[in-house]
């Protein structure tokens, strides 16, 4: 009976590990402006982290065989998706120095490559009892130089390049934020 139920406890927690593990199902990849964008659709749990200045890595994802994007604009020479050991590794191999800024959103992981000098910002709110924080996480170095003009703040990166966006983040007082180049500089109002 005891050896029975330690076989059952066994199979269910071999089971329960191998329902976590993860597959990439399809990946895209494309070049937009100075951005080049890399969206990895998934099904199951597949964590990313970064393993080196330009590589990065699925955990417990697997991918069937080898995949190669050649050069996009003036950003990369190659990008190529492995399997190792049960996890997916990404190469980039960059042509000048490079940001890159990854998320991971329910069944896709999303990786932005872009120029060091290219401002791309990502936002959120953060909530403290009744007071709200804007977050703004940059992707690399950048002297930001902050004006005001009536309600509005400006950020603004001299020498920086960015593309035009608009958020309209979840917030009481924030009713967009936009980011633009004027003049030489990036602006993030």
């Amino acid at each position: 009976m005891r050896r029975s139920l330690f076989y059952f406890a066994l199979a269910v927690l071999l089971g329960v590990g191998s329902s976590f593990a993860g597959r990439i199902t399809s990946i895209n990849a494309f070049l937009k402006g100075e951005v080049f964008t890399v969206k990895i659709s998934k099904e199951g749990d597949c964590p990313i982290e970064r393993t080196g200045e330009s590589s990065f890595e699925l955990s417990n994802c697997s991918i069937n065989g080898v995949y190669h994007v050649g050069a996009k604009g003036d950003l990369i020479k190659d990008l190529s998706l492995k399997p190792s050991n049960g996890n997916t590794v990404i190469y980039f191999t960059p042509k000048k120095e490079l940001n890159y800024s990854y998320t991971e959103r329910g069944g896709y992981v999303l990786i932005e490559v872009f120029p060091k000098n290219f401002l791309k910002p990502t936002f959120s709110v953060l909530r403290i009892n009744k007071n709200e924080i804007l977050d703004i996480k940059l992707h690399g170095y950048f002297n930001l130089i902050p004006k005001k003009e009536g309600a509005k703040v400006i950020l603004e990166a001299k020498g920086s390049k960015t593309s035009y966006s608009k958020l309209k983040p979840d917030s009481k007082y924030i009713d967009a934020i936009y980011t633009y180049e004027k003049s030489g500089s990036a602006f993030i109002e």
